[in-house]
């Protein structure tokens, strides 16, 4: 009878080896697995950060290029014709447009992003000002948001 019970002992302390290592070995793989996926997100952000850097510097020089052009143009131009001026000025720029008495480009990001920036010049900042406003600088979806799914919250029958 005392061999008997020998035999149970052994047999339920390797049972509980084998599920303790199998639950180390599956809390192992998670772990692995939650790494791996935290740099993936990880690189993904330092793209888009450098991305958002890098369309924000080009930004900040075409701003300083329209910062130059409008002050020679404040400086040769009335107020009558400073607008006009400003717009052959910024007709030669390849990428930049005039619209609705800015100065707008747009730097693409990634595939569905962009860096957008709209600067309304202003002869009445005068010379010690930088004779603009900036009304916008900010990062843009090119394609407006489209819900794929729907989700059902209270049911159809209310």
């Amino acid at each position: 009878m005392g061999k008997n019970r020998m035999i149970i002992n052994t047999g339920t302390t390797s049972l509980i080896m084998i599920f303790g290592v199998l639950a180390l070995v599956t809390f192992a793989a998670m772990s692995l697995s939650a790494a791996g996926a935290g740099w993936r997100m990880a690189e993904k952000m330092a793209e888009r950060t450098s991305a958002y850097y890098q369309a924000e510097e080009e930004s900040m020089k075409r701003l300083l290029q329209l910062e130059q052009k409008l002050r020679v143009i404040g400086k040769e131009s009335s107020p009558e014709t400073f607008e006009e001026q400003v717009r052959e000025a910024v007709e030669d720029w390849e990428d930049a447009e005039w619209e609705d008495g800015c100065v707008c480009w747009e730097i693409p990001l990634q595939e569905r992003q962009v860096f957008a920036a709209a600067v309304r010049p202003s002869y009445e900042a005068g010379e010690e000002e930088s004779f603009r406003e900036i009304v916008t600088w900010n990062v843009r979806s090119r394609e407006p948001w489209e819900n794929e799914q729907t989700l059902e919250l209270l049911g159809t029958g209310s």
